[in-house]
Formats: C-alpha cells, structure tokens, sequence
C-alpha cells in the first residue's frame, strides 16, 4: 500500500463532504455520474458500500446492484496490505486524520488484480466515507516499460563497455570536443602504454599522436565535431607512452548524449600482428620464388654439367694428349696451352653454375680464416694488380670455423676480384679485413642479402672493403641476381656464387655501398661447433692384378674416344660401350682379363650404379670409377657410391685420369 499525500486542489469527494446529508445523496448521483473516475460511498463503521457511480460499476464489472453487495475483501487482493481490515483502518485514518491518498491492489468481478489509486475522505457529520478510485493499470504498465527499457539500456551499455574493454586488439578512446579524454579502455592501455588513470583528464592529441601530425589532426577532429559525420578507416601511425610508433586503422565517429555536449570517440585497431604477418607472408614468397629460381637454374645447370662437360672432356683430354707429344720448344704448345686453359676456365663456369644453385656439397673441417687468406694471398695480389693495392688486416687468435677451404677461397677471390674492378682510376686500394663478433643480434642479422636468417650468436668476420666507384641501392639490391653484371663482359656469376657459398656455411652476408663512396662487403662464419670432420675419400685401391683390359663405359662417343686413347698411353688395352647392355656383353667375353671398369654415371637406359651391380652379377671382383660431371661430395650425398674404388670427375686431365685409375691396381708400364 503506497500513501500519497493529498492534492492541493478539492476533488469529487472534497466536493461532496461540503454538502448536507441529505443534499449529498441526492447530488450524488447526478454529480458523480459524470465523472470519470469510480466513486464509493462507504459506512465510515463497518465499510459497507451504500453507493457507486457508473464509471464504478465499469471499472470493476458488476451492475450497481451487485457491486453494493460487494465487501471490501472481495474488491480487494484480499491478502495485507491489500484487504478488508487495510481498507476499513484507512477509513478511519480519513476519519481523524482527514483525506487519505493511497495505491491499492483492487480486483474485478473477472477476479483481474489492478493497481488504483485511492482518494479518501472522511465525513465526520453523516458518518459517511467517500473513495475516489482511479485505475492506474495503463500508468503502471508505461512506468513498467519504462523501467524495461531503461534496463535493457543499463544492460546494453554494460555489455558494450565489457565489449569494448575486453577487446584485445581494438583500442577505443573518448574525448570531449577540446580533446580532454573521457573513455580509455584496456586495449588502449596496451596499445599506447598509459593507464586510463594516466590518460583520463589529459589531451588526447599530445598522448598519442606524434607531434608533425598535431596541428592537422585538432583540425581534423574539429570538422568531425562540426558536422557530425564519421570518417571511414584509415591507416595511420600513432605514439606510443615510450615514444615508438605504432600502425593502426583509425576510424572517427561524432556521439551525442541528449543534454550533454557531443564526444568524438576513436577506434584503433592494431596493425603490429597484421604488419609481421603480412612480412611474413612476403617473406615466404620470397623464398618460395628464390627456391623456384634455384630449381630451375638446377635443371639448367644439371643438363649443361652433363652435356657441356662430356664436350670439354674430349676438348681438354685431347688438346692434352697432343700437347704431351710435342717435342719442347715446339713453337705449336702456346696455342694448345692457350687451348687447355680456356677450356679449364669453361669447365669452372659450369662449377661456379652448380655451385650457385647449391648442387656442389662440400666436407666441412674446422679451419683458421687467417690461415686460408694467408694460403690465398698471392692469388688475391695478382686479383688486383695494376688496379688497387691489397692491404691485409687480421685479427689474431681468431676462432675457428667449420668451412670447406675451396669454398671459403672462392669466396676471397670472388670478393677481392669484384672490388679491385670496381676501382676505375688506379691506383686505388682493396682492404681484407677479419675479426670477430661476439654477439649478432637478430635486428642485424635480419638485413642480411640471404633469405634464410641464422640465429643471433658469434661470428668470425670478413670484411672486403674497396675505394671503388660503388653503387646506388638499385644496382646493390641486384648485385647478387645470377648473371646480372655490371661490367661489358661480366658473367654476372661471381657475387651469386658468393651468396650461395655463405647460405650453404649458414652464415651472413651485407653490403654497403655509396656512389662515388666505394663498398664494403661484410660476411659473418659461424664459429666451429665440431672438431675438424675426416673428408670421405676413394674406397681403397684393389689389390695388383695381371690383367691389362680397360672397360670403358659412357654414352658419348667423343668421352669414349678420349678415354680410349688415354688408357692406350698408359698401357691398357681398352673396349668400349655406349650402354649398360653393352658393357654386360664386354664383361662376359673379357671377364677373366678385366683389370676394371670406368662407368659413367648419367646414361640412357642403366645409369651407373644400375650397370655396377650388372657388371658385378659376371665378375663380382671387377674394380670400377665413377665418373660423373657432378663432385663426388654430391654423388656421396646423393648415393651409396661404397661399390665404387675411385671417381673421376669431368672433365679430366691425362694427370687426373692417371690418378684415378691408380684405384683400380697397379698401372701397366706404359706405351711409348
């Protein structure tokens, strides 16, 4: 039961109490008819009904006769403080105390509780109550919608501050229109770095946005604030509490509070995990292409070390043989030795192809870097003769690497020969520097030329400095590309072939380079991690035998023709097959006098060590050398080469093939 205090104004029942008794039960029924609201004439004692009006007999669904029966409990909930002693104490309130304004749960002839509102006056001459009784039903179901709406509102906004302050990656600040900050949520914590208690009160322009920007950014938010219109996203880079920058996609948006002033609210979404993904993401394609490139320059280069070097073996072998038959001082030997070095200089160009694209493994030793300059220092000086002068600078008691010293000299020769070429106004200078990192971190580590970035760790250094013409950065992004060359008649192999040869030691390579200014090349060699590596040689040489017939087994005609004439000089007899098949049939007509065979390992039909073991199921003894124009350092990764005695690579010199057939047992005497 709810007590309101009465009205200042006089109602229906004020109205009434002023009239005689017997007045008022005449006027009654004329007046109260008409008004709108339910009118009850009550017995102040007991609360019997002695009257009501029609809008009375409406409002509760009974006829008058009916509704005058009625009690006070069955017009009421019936249960306190809603029944029939409640109403009657109300009575006599009214009776002492005067008027009574109350809400009441009332109840219809269809048993319907609804909520009324109750005027009641007390006339103390007739002994008489009268109750005013409104029906609040229609103002109770607004103020209960009301009060649904206004908690689905507390629970929206409860939900969109969880929402917004739960988001990890979503920064949302809010300010007023001088740019005071009103709204700074967690993620605007981690992204910027200060706490809302930082940041609440203060400028949102001097927080976050980087001081260039400043100026055009309050004007910016000014149109916003001035017309009300949301920007669409746009990516920016804001200032972090600690100075740094960060990238974002930024969207503005106007949002206005009846009777408060307008806010402008940003939201930032992070860019930092999308950045690395999509470097990522680039960097993979990268290597996927570079991977690519290698693949197809590997089939390139397999197919040219095969047929290009079956043709220098017949160039080289025989320019060879008639160089070895010409008495000295014959005027014709410069022109075969001219001959026999141009086709050794083909026969590198194939190497440095396999070697670019990594198909020429290598057997790693812990070696000095010192003493491998050392070793190549008059290879170095005669690299820069008549252009630069070589200055050599080591640092002592340098660690030790894991390293192929080949490589590791191709790489001093390639760099010193690159840099000595560049100087275009002799004389210049070429320095050689070595030394030590202690530690590489990641950041310098992740501007080196190779794709594939060691771990941050200690390094040995070397460093080929020249006074040169040096580059601008499109050239020096391109420098290391296959054949790309900027001389008139590079071949655009060397600094690839370095890169390659740093790749495969699992090392770093930079360059830096200023036109005008020269450039410096700086590779980074892992420290040893093992002791010095046995490098795989030759499977031991058989024991001597009597037999003089040479097996030589290659499908090019010319690499035959060679081997042929070279095993003649040495004292063999020799036969010949282009095939497996046929080399079979050979072995079984000469099987008891086969001093070996000489197998080539690329072939139609059987390759090497398929035509091996057919040669084998004849003569299990037989003694054989591989011959192939990849290293024996790939074939040994590639294969199980333990049926082999030797391996002879092409192209090959009368030296070389000499050598390798040492393998195969004691050389006859040979044939002048």
């Amino acid at each position: 039961m709810n007590p309101i205090n009465p009205p200042a104004s006089t109602g229906p029942a004020q109205r009434l109490e002023a009239f005689p008794p017997s007045a008022a039960a005449f006027d009654w029924r004329e007046v109260c008819d008409a008004l709108g609201e339910a009118i009850f004439v009550h017995a102040a004692g007991d609360g019997r009904i002695l009257g009501v009006n029609a809008a009375a007999c409406q409002m509760y669904g009974y006829d008058a006769e009916t509704l005058g029966r009625c009690t006070l409990d069955e017009l009421s909930e019936g249960v306190p403080p809603y029944s029939g002693d409640d109403a009657r104490r109300w009575m006599a309130r009214a009776a002492t105390d005067g008027p009574q304004v109350f809400e009441w749960r009332a109840r219809t002839a269809a048993g319907r509780i609804f909520w009324a509102e109750v005027v009641l006056t007390a006339d103390r001459a007739s002994g008489r109550c009268l109750a005013a009784v409104r029906d609040l039903s229609a103002r109770k179901a607004l103020a209960a919608e009301r009060e649904r709406a206004a908690e689905a509102l507390r629970q929206s906004e409860e939900r969109l501050r969880l929402l917004l302050g739960r988001m990890p990656s979503v920064a949302v600040q809010g300010c007023a229109p001088d740019g005071t900050v009103r709204y700074w949520n967690e993620a605007s914590e981690r992204l910027y770095g200060y706490t809302a208690a930082e940041a609440l009160g203060r400028n949102l322009a001097l927080l976050i946005v980087p001081p260039p920007l400043r100026d055009e950014t309050r004007i910016l938010w000014h149109q916003i604030l001035a017309t009300s219109q949301a920007l669409p996203p746009a990516e920016c880079q804001l200032q972090r509490k600690d100075g740094s920058l960060v990238s974002v996609v930024s969207s503005h948006m106007v949002i206005g509070v009846p009777g408060a002033t307008p806010e402008l609210y940003r939201i930032d979404v992070d860019l930092s995990e999308r950045k690395q993904a999509e470097a990522e993401r680039l960097d993979l394609e990268r290597r996927l292409l570079h991977s690519q490139k290698l693949e197809s320059l590997g089939v390139l280069a397999g197919g040219v070390a095969h047929d290009f070097n079956n043709l220098l073996t017949g160039v080289l072998g025989n320019i060879e043989l008639a160089r070895s038959d010409l008495p000295a001082g014959d005027p014709r030997a410069p022109l075969l030795d001219d001959a026999i070095g141009a086709a050794r200089l083909a026969a590198s160009l194939t190497h440095q192809m396999l070697a670019y694209v990594g198909h020429t493994p290598f057997p790693v030793r812990s070696l000095d870097l010192n003493a491998i300059v050392r070793e190549q220092e008059p290879l170095l000086h005669a690299a820069v003769a008549g252009r630069a002068q070589l200055q050599l600078a080591l640092a002592p008691d340098l660690p030790e690497i894991d390293a192929d010293s080949g490589q590791i000299g191709q790489i001093l020769v390639n760099l010193v020969t690159n840099a000595a070429e560049s100087i275009h106004a002799p004389p210049g200078t070429v320095e050689l520097r070595t030394g030590r990192v202690d530690h590489a971190s990641e950041e310098l580590l992740a501007a080196s030329l190779i794709t594939e970035k060691p771990q941050p760790q200690a390094f040995v250094l070397l460093e080929i400095a020249d006074t040169g013409c040096g580059m601008d950065t499109v050239i020096a992004q391109r420098v290391f590309d296959p054949f790309y060359s900027t001389k008139f008649a590079g071949r655009g192999l060397g600094l690839p072939v370095v890169q390659s040869i740093v790749r495969a030691h699992h090392g770093a390579l930079f360059i830096d380079s200023r036109r005008g200014l020269g450039t410096v090349v700086t590779v980074l060699l892992p420290l040893a991690r093992t002791t010095a590596q046995p490098v795989v040689g030759p499977a031991g040489a058989s024991a001597p035998q009597p037999h003089r017939v040479l097996l030589v087994v290659d499908d090019d005609e010319a690499v035959r023709r060679l081997a042929l004439r070279m095993g003649r000089r040495l004292g063999f007899e020799v036969v010949t097959a282009a095939d497996g098949e046929a080399a079979v049939e050979l072995c079984r007509h000469h099987a008891g006098g086969l001093h070996g065979a000489i197998v080539d390992l690329t072939m139609p039909g059987m390759d090497g060590f398929e035509c091996l073991r057919a040669l084998h199921e004849v003569r299990p003894d037989l003694p054989a050398l591989l011959v192939s124009g990849c290293s024996e350092a790939e074939i040994a990764e590639r294969h199980q080469p333990a049926a082999f005695a030797g391996f002879l690579q092409k192209p090959f010199s009368i030296e070389q093939f000499t050598a390798a057939l040492r393998h195969l047992g004691p050389l006859p005497a040979a044939k002048s």
